[in-house]
């Protein structure tokens, strides 16, 4: 098997590509919208991978080389769930097999479910929690709502007011904890998904979010609990849920 040399790479920024994926029929796909990599000076022949992973899973596609790109098929079927896919670019010499160029942990820019376009914050899996009902798991590259798979449909148990309105605020609350106190982000700028998710906090109170230091943790908590309290108002959370007791439902 031919190893792959990192040394000297060059690293592709996000204004060479451009990448989507799509759910069309039932059949799940990506599109390169863009692939600009003629002016990064790799030569003419130099291969272009295109690869497609979540955890144990991948794809490989050959998009042909600098000089004369290619459109493979695109199929994403492998995967059960297109919002937890990541995608990595390299450009390879093909005499050496040295990695010439490289990106990596690349989040499609749209995901378009026949549904709009949209990009979830917050993916839902279901899985076996050995005893839990839910938890949110930051082993990923963002973070992941995980529900117990005996509920059945993670969608539909989401979609009942009681179980969203006893889940949703809490995951809130940890995840901009995890942000703030343990991960010591506080920026808005930025593709990282904690900038994303501290841009959706402080849309709801119009508060920039407080830089952590072992003398504001009160304030951090503050914060973060008014940002919980507004999103559950926004929801009508309590209203919902009190209803569906009402209804005898």
């Amino acid at each position: 098997m031919r190893s792959f040399n990192y040394t000297g790479r060059k690293r592709i920024s996000r204004e060479h590509y451009n990448l989507s994926v799509s759910t069309s029929d039932g059949l799940a796909s990506f599109d390169v919208n863009k692939l600009s990599l003629s002016s990064l000076g790799f030569p003419d022949n130099a291969r272009i991978i295109i690869e497609a992973y979540h955890q144990l899973r991948a794809a490989r596609f050959d998009f042909g080389t600098i000089a004369e790109q290619r459109d493979p098929d695109r199929s994403l079927g492998i995967f059960p769930d297109l919002s937890l896919v990541r995608f990595r670019i390299k450009v390879i010499d093909p005499a050496t097999g040295r990695i010439l160029g490289w990106a990596d942990k690349i989040r499609p820019d749209r995901i378009d479910n026949n549904h709009g376009d949209y990009e979830p914050l917050l993916p839902v899996r279901s899985m076996d929690l050995d005893g839990e009902i839910w938890r949110i798991n930051f082993d990923e590259e963002l973070p992941v709502l995980e529900l117990e798979k005996r509920l059945g449909d993670k969608h539909a148990f989401l979609a009942d007011a009681r179980n969203s309105a006893l889940i949703l605020p809490e995951a809130l609350r940890g995840i901009l904890l995890r942000i703030l106190v343990i991960e010591k982000i506080w920026d808005t700028d930025g593709e990282y998904w904690q900038n994303k998710w501290l841009k959706f906090a402080c849309s709801l109170n119009g508060l920039a979010a407080p830089r952590y230091s072992e003398s504001n943790i009160d304030e951090i908590d503050e914060w973060v609990g008014d940002c919980v309290s507004r999103f559950a108002r926004k929801h009508l959370m309590r209203q919902n849920f009190l209803a569906l007791d009402e209804d005898g439902s």
